[in-house]
């Protein structure tokens, strides 16, 4: 119960009390849950998607050991999307991925990986972005395991 200060009439004089209901409960011990099979980080990694409609340069910037999250311009979108401007055709499409990871050397290792996008979504008036799940490596899936790892992530 809570007391609010007033002046001792009856308008400002009172008190408000919680119901306990289903859904107070439910709220209170609501959280965010992530439901990816496997943790991201954020990144900002050179990268080339490569389709048969075309390659598009970008950045990666989330990646895990099952996806990431592909970032570039409106190119992104027209190979995604073709020229019909519905943004589900491109749901489900593969395209072969290509980008480098730091190495603990300092230089860089390659990965190449198909993968089938998930998603597309106009992030700014000048950035889109796609979601992609990876399929199969043709290069570097030990490279990126090794990578998240030294990143704290696992599994």
């Amino acid at each position: 119960m809570t007391d609010f200060p007033g002046d001792g009439t009856a308008a400002g004089n009172f008190s408000l009390e919680t119901l306990d209901t289903a859904q107070t409960d439910r709220a209170r011990s609501s959280f965010v849950i992530d439901l990816r099979r496997s943790p991201r980080i954020e990144t900002r990694l050179p990268a080339s998607l490569i389709s048969e409609r075309g390659t598009v340069k970008g950045l990666v910037t989330n990646l895990s050991r099952t996806g990431l999250r592909f970032e570039a311009g409106k190119a992104l979108a027209d190979l995604m999307i073709a020229n019909s401007g519905r943004v589900t055709e491109g749901i489900g499409i593969t395209v072969e991925v290509c980008f480098e990871v730091p190495a603990t050397d300092a230089g860089s290792l390659t990965v190449i990986v198909l993968a089938r996008n998930v998603y597309v979504i106009q992030s700014s008036s000048e950035i889109y972005q796609c979601g992609l799940e990876f399929k199969v490596f043709a290069e570097g899936e030990d490279v990126l395991v090794n990578y998240l790892h030294e990143r704290g992530v696992t599994g």
